[in-house]
């Protein structure tokens, strides 16, 4: 028994010993020489911490927003304006009207504050898988498009329904599942 506390006391000591040294000045000062690089990190202050830089995020997605709803709504002989533009109404037809608005609630989301981090990040995947989702229905109900899919690529269709995006989504759905499947395919996506 008297074997057992001596051995018991002696890991104690050893114990206390170490944590001595660890608080000791040199022990710190060896910690530093070790990690230098995240000593100077902790030391240097940031330029942006994590909420300034959420704020500049929804106020970029803001200003892109609001450029893109200008460029679709009101075309101009400029060369980057009218090339934005007839991107716009080409790659997602109807949904160049849909997207800035859709921009703006990402931004928003980006501004307000909610517990969770990760909140922006889940509105934005949900959202855009909803206008995704959106830009394929247009495309699907193409007048001909059932009987030829090829329809849906029509430059006045393009521009009148979902795009190219919508399109191309739809031509998949139209030779691979039909109409109504594919239609009960992207109510799904719209609801998840």
């Amino acid at each position: 028994m008297a074997r057992q506390a001596n051995v018991a006391n002696n890991q104690k000591a050893k114990a206390d010993t170490r944590k001595k040294q660890a608080s000791s000045p040199k022990a710190k000062n060896a910690q530093k020489a070790k990690n230098p690089r995240a000593e100077k990190e902790r030391e240097e202050p940031k330029i942006f911490d994590d909420t300034t830089r959420r704020d500049i995020r929804g106020v970029v997605f803001a200003i892109l927003a609001i450029v893109l709803f200008v460029a679709a709504v009101m075309p101009s002989d400029a060369v980057v304006t009218s090339f934005i533009s007839n991107a716009l109404h080409l790659c997602l037809g109807v949904g160049a009207y849909i997207l800035p608005f859709v921009l703006l609630i990402i931004g928003g989301t980006y501004l307000i504050r909610f517990e969770r981090a990760k909140v922006p990040l889940r509105v934005s995947i949900g959202l855009v898988m909803i206008f995704i989702a959106i830009l394929t229905i247009l495309a699907l109900f193409t007048p001909q498009a059932t009987a030829n899919p090829n329809a849906l690529f029509q430059p006045d269709q393009l521009a009148a329904r979902g795009g190219y995006i919508g399109a191309g989504i739809a031509w998949a759905g139209l030779t691979l599942f039909g109409q109504v499947v594919s239609c009960i395919i992207m109510a799904g996506v719209i609801f998840a």
